[in-house]
This record gives structure tokens, sequence and C-alpha cells, in this order.
């Protein structure tokens, strides 16, 4: 028999072959003839599935098409099977990014299943809606997304056996949809019912169940759940372990996603331990030089900067590049990306010099590749800018900050994030140069676009806040920065809650502003409630944590105490030179408040050489030309004044007021203080001559 059904389709071939295609229906009755066809399209259903899995994208395409053809010729009979079809053509297409054709497939195809609905299985119809779904949610339509996997959940809770992995499967993509919109309790409800379907289909340690608990780690994680998140991640790992092995990257993964929770609360030593077993698994299994060591690796980098240990972070960054630069093209997104970080980590330690070329390398390779109008180079723009701002040199940071900004309003349009980012930098630096009318309107600006994107309850929003109201302390008007830095304060604690670094930022803030007017009283609890949060934070040598003894030291040494007063300044600066080395702009701000002491309680001698030393660093750090520069050069004048040296302390002041004019221009009000300081001290050299 199957000799002979072989020898029958030996023939049917022949027939079809175009030779004799009329005696081929001449021999067929109209059954056997549908009968063929469905055989033929089922053949080529488990071709289309073989080619696809081989990776054949393009003959799987090919061959679904055909499929779909000869689904047609079966007519009305064949309605399922054409729906079939145009199901696998979507996924196809849409793999091909053909997504207007996957959309009609899809659509045609569902029409078809809901006409047959009497005969089709619920399941089939919310595979379909999935499908389509699935290519909204793609293309950023959540609330179509939204509407089609409800309606296939709907199908599928409407059969006699609701604990389906299909209905799990349903379940966990309004999950992701949910938590990507940041609806986080809806996301969290629809993934624990994920999870127990899983369980009572396949078991509580089956290996899918480790996926479900890892989504649910995450959104435990985002609600600030840290014993439930810690719990999931655990469990998923466990299984992990068990069903993979040690050696597995899903292990790694689960080791990393536990290591970011502790980093996120704090816990950097149970952080950094998990990072570094999964960084050894990995060398273990891949050798020290393999891309699977870039994840781990990126997360160490991550983790020391948190902590203010920008020198470890910039080793584990040189590693990623130096991988990177033997796996990839140099000028490659990620390549480009670790460059930027490695950029930022020199900024941070202040090695402008070193950080400099890496940004201006970044941009060039950007624009080259990218053109000189894509968003991506408007961000290389920023960070060059930002370091050129640094460094006090306003008149390059200036054009770099304003191209930036034309770029992202015209591809962003005027309201939008990122515009408003460089907004506030462009304020800073138009601040920093005493353009207060052009600083002023940016700000606000800056703002006003946060507001209409975010409402009035947002972090972004109570940066834009603490601006603005910095803006107006600095220039005195008190009534105006007060509500603001108050305001930015609350939706910090609100959102953050109160242990938050942010809200201590926002605390130093509040706490300038009372100092400024004297208010030492109101000052130093905020000062001292600020520092607590950052040490609980960070520990107790983090780059924070020494400004916060600083600006509690600060408002002792207003009051006259010196000898509480020093001790805190003393721990600031050995907390900086710990962190950044003996030449850093931060350790050079702390010797210059050290000496404001030593100067106060007479030391005189002491105090000169800490300005000494701290001009020497400036001069290494930024140059002869900047503000710092200028301030030491002015505080050293200072000294010479007390000694009665009057023509060195107008060579120095003088000095001072040539670097402000060159960096602020004739009218900024240090240009006017220096030259009103210079007046004076030649009035006494004349006085003393005529004497």
């Amino acid at each position: 028999m199957n000799r002979l059904r072989q020898k029958w389709f030996e023939i049917k071939a022949w027939l079809t072959s175009g030779f004799f295609p009329w005696l081929n229906r001449l021999f067929m009755t109209e059954e056997m003839l549908l009968q063929s066809l469905h055989v033929e399209w089922q053949s080529l259903n488990q071709q289309v599935v073989l080619q696809f899995q081989q990776g054949n994208r393009a003959r799987a395409v090919s061959l679904a098409e055909d499929a779909a053809q000869i689904a047609i010729q079966l007519g009305a009979a064949g309605s399922p099977q054409l729906a079939t079809s145009l199901n696998n053509l979507g996924l196809l297409y849409r793999g091909q990014g053909r997504l207007t054709e996957a959309e009609s497939c899809y659509k045609r195809a569902l029409l078809l299943f809901e006409e047959e609905a009497q005969v089709v299985a619920p399941g089939d119809i919310a595979t379909t809606l999935n499908n389509l779904a699935t290519l909204y949610y793609g293309r950023g339509g959540y609330g179509q997304a939204e509407l089609c996997y409800r309606r296939a959940l709907h199908l599928l809770e409407s059969e006699p056996a609701t604990e389906s992995l299909a209905l799990a499967e349903v379940l966990s993509q309004l999950t992701a949809l949910y938590q990507l919109r940041g609806e986080y309790p809806q996301a969290e409800s629809l993934a624990e019912r994920a999870l127990h379907l899983r369980e009572a289909c396949l078991g509580v340690d089956h290996l899918e169940i480790a996926k479900s608990l890892n989504v649910l780690a995450e959104l435990h994680r985002a609600r600030e759940q840290w014993d439930r998140a810690a719990q999931a991640y655990q469990r998923a790992l466990t299984i992990r372990e068990i069903h993979l092995g040690v050696t597995h990257p899903d292990v790694r993964a689960g080791l990393q996603g536990l290591a970011e929770l502790y980093r996120l609360q704090g816990h950097y030593g149970q952080a950094g331990a998990l990072h570094q077993r999964a960084l050894e698994l990995a060398e273990q299994a891949s050798g020290a030089e393999h891309p699977d060591l870039l994840p781990i690796l990126n997360n160490l980098v991550a983790l020391y900067r948190q902590q203010g240990h920008y020198g470890q972070a910039a080793q584990y960054c040189r590693r990623v590049m130096s991988i990177q630069e033997r796996t990839r093209d140099i000028g490659d997104p990620e390549w480009l990306k670790s460059l930027t970080d490695l950029a930022e980590l020199y900024r941070l330690q202040g090695q402008y010099a070193q950080a400099e070329p890496l940004y201006q390398r970044a941009l060039d390779q950007r624009e080259r590749r990218l053109g000189a109008g894509h968003p991506d180079v408007a961000t290389s723009l920023h960070n060059l800018g930002t370091i050129y701002y640094a460094q006090g040199k306003y008149a390059r940071a200036e054009p770099l900050f304003r191209r930036c900004l034309e770029i992202r309003e015209r591809v962003y349009g005027l309201e939008h994030a990122e515009v408003a980012q460089v907004l506030n930098n462009l304020a800073l630096l138009c601040d920093s140069q005493g353009q207060y009318a052009v600083a002023g309107p940016l700000y606000e600006r800056a703002l006003a676009i946060r507001e209409k994107l975010y409402g009035d309850d947002h972090v972004d929003v109570a940066k834009s806040l603490n601006n603005l109201a910095s803006f107006y302390n600095a220039r005195g008007e008190y009534t105006k920065a007060e509500p603001l830095f108050w305001r930015g304060l609350a939706i910090r604690e609100r959102l953050l809650g109160a242990e938050h670094p942010d809200v201590a930022g926002s605390l130093n803030n509040l706490a300038l502003l009372y100092g400024a007017q004297g208010a030492h009283a109101q000052a130093e609890p905020l000062y001292e409630r600020a520092l607590a949060i950052f040490e609980r934070a960070y520990g107790q040598e983090h780059p924070n944590v020494a400004a916060a003894l600083n600006n509690l030291a600060e408002i002792y040494r207003i009051q006259g105490q010196s000898k509480r007063a020093e001790p805190l300044y003393l721990q600031a600066l050995a907390i900086r030179e710990k962190v950044f080395g003996l030449v850093h702009a931060s350790v050079a701000g702390s010797l210059n408040n050290l000496a404001l002491v030593y100067r106060a309680d007479g030391r005189i001698d002491e105090a000169e050489a800490l300005y000494q030393r701290s001009l020497a660093i400036f001069e290494q750090v930024y140059g002869g030309e900047h503000p710092n520069v200028a301030t030491t050069l002015t505080n050293l004048a200072a000294i010479h004044y007390a000694r009665g040296h009057y023509a060195a302390s107008e060579g120095l002041v003088a000095r001072a007021l040539a670097i402000r004019e060159k960096v602020f221009g004739a009218t900024h009000p240090s240009v006017q203080t220096s030259q009103h300081q210079l007046q004076e001290l030649r009035k006494l050299q004349q006085t003393e001559a005529v004497s």
C-alpha cells in the first residue's frame, strides 16, 4: 500500500510539472483534490518552521506565501488554514521589519478566525490577538496593544480550563506593558497571577518559573519592596542553578539582578561580592576577554561610580573598552557609550585633560557616522560643552550648548525633556558669566517644559525648582527662592523617600539659603540631616559626605567657631584626597576653606601655605585663567594685605582682575569687586609714599 501511495505521489508530481496539468484535474475528484492540497499545505507549513529554525528567513517567507496561496485554493474549507498561514506570514514579516504587511496579515487572520468562531478554538483567536498586540507594542501603540491583550485574555478566561500556559503568556505580555508605563501595582498583580498559573501547570521548580520570578522581582524592586524582591531573585537563582549549573549565563544574570538590588539599597559590599562572583564564573566559562563579560563589567563600573570610587570604576571601564575594541568596530554605538562613560569618570575625578579628548573623539565619530544633525551628536556636543564649562572655558562651551539646543529643538520639538536639560545647562553657563537677564528665563523655560511633560510632581520638576531657586538665592532674592526650595524638597521626599541622597541635596540648598541670610540656627540642623543621609547612603568616605562636612564646617566658621569648623574641614579634605588624589579641584577647595579658618585665627603662615598649594592645584587642573584661580589669588592677596605688603597684594589682585575680565566680561560683579580692591590698594600705597 505504501509503495502504491508513493507511486501515486510520483505520478502526481509529474502531472503537475507543467506537461499535462489538465490531466491532473481530470484524474482527481474534488475530494481528492482538496485532500491533496491540504497535505501539501501541511508539508509547506512544516518546512516553514524548519527553515525559520535554521535561520533561513527569506526561504521561510517564500514557503509561507506558497502555503497561503494553497489555503486560498482550498476555498471556504480552508479558512482556518489560511488564517494560520496569514498568522505565520505576519510573524515572518514582523521579523523582517515589514510591519504594515504584518499588521494586514494579522487582521485578515483575525477576521477569518472570528468568522469560523464556532469551530475554531478560542486559543487560536487569542494567539492572533496576542501577535497583533505585540506588533502594536513594538511600534509604541500601547493603547491598541492593551485592547488586543485584553481581548485575548477574555477569550482564554472563557475556556473551561483556565489554568493554561497560553493564559499565563498573555498575562505576562500585559505585565510588560503596564511595567513599561510605570503602572507597577497593576503589573505586579498580573505577574503574580501568571506565576501561579505556571506553577500549577509546570510545578514550582520548573525553569520557566525562574523567568516569572525575575519579572516579579523587578516589579518589587521598582516599588522598593526590597525583601520581596530579594526573595524572588534568590528563588529564581536557585532554580536556575539546579537546572543549568552555576556557570550558565542565566545564573550569572540572576546574580547580577540580585547585586543590583543590593546596590540600590546602598548595600555595596554585598552587591560587589555578587558581581565579582558573576565575573569569575563568566571568566571560567568564556575567558577573560569574552564579550559575555561586558554586562558584568558595566555593572561594576556603575557600582564603583555610585560609591564615588571613580578610579576603580575607570579601571573596569577601560577593560570594557579593551574587549569591545577586539570584538566591535571602533565607532560602534556600544563602544562610543563606553568611551563617553570613561570620559565622564575622568571628569568626575577632575581629570579634565584626559576627559576632553575622549569627549571630542566621541563627537567626531558620531558626526562622521550619523551626520551633524543627529540626536546622538547633540549628546556629544552637550558632554563636550560640560567639560569646557567645568574648566571655566565659557566661550568654548556656549556655542556647543547652543548647537545642541538647536538640534534637539529641531528633532524633538520645543517641549521635550532633552531640550529642558540643555536649557538648564545653558542657564548655568549664562549665570556663571553674570548674564542674569539671559539665565533667568532659561531656568524658567526648563521648569515650564518639565511641568508640562510630567505635571507638578516629578523628580525632574524638583531639579528645575532647585536650579531656579539657587539662581534667586545667589541674587539675594530670598523670598522667591525659599518656596521653590521647599517645593522641590517636598517632591523629593514624597517620590524618593526621606533618606534619599537627592533629599539631602535639597536640604543642603535650603541650609545655604538660611546661611546666606544669617539664619545659622535654621541652617545647622538642615546640614546635619543632609550629612546623616549621605553617610547612611554612601558610607563615610564619599565626595558627597565631604561636601556636607564642608558645608557644616562653613556654618561654624562664619559664626566664629573655629574649633568646631577645623576638624570638619580636615575630615572633608582627607576624604577628598583619598577619593580624588592630591591634585583635584575639590582638594584645592578644601585647602582654601581650611586656610580661611587659619587666617581668622591669626595663623597667617599656615594659611598662606594652604593658599599656595591650592593655587598650584587649580592652575594644574584648570590652567592659569579660571575663576577659581582668580579667587585663590584674591585670598593670597589678603594674606599680603594683612602683613602690610601692599605691592605684592596689588600684583595678585591685578592678575585676578585680568582673569575675571577675560572670563566674565567687564560688567560682572566679581570684576567690579576686583577693580575696587585694586583702587584701594593703590590709594594705600600712595598714602604710604606721601608719609
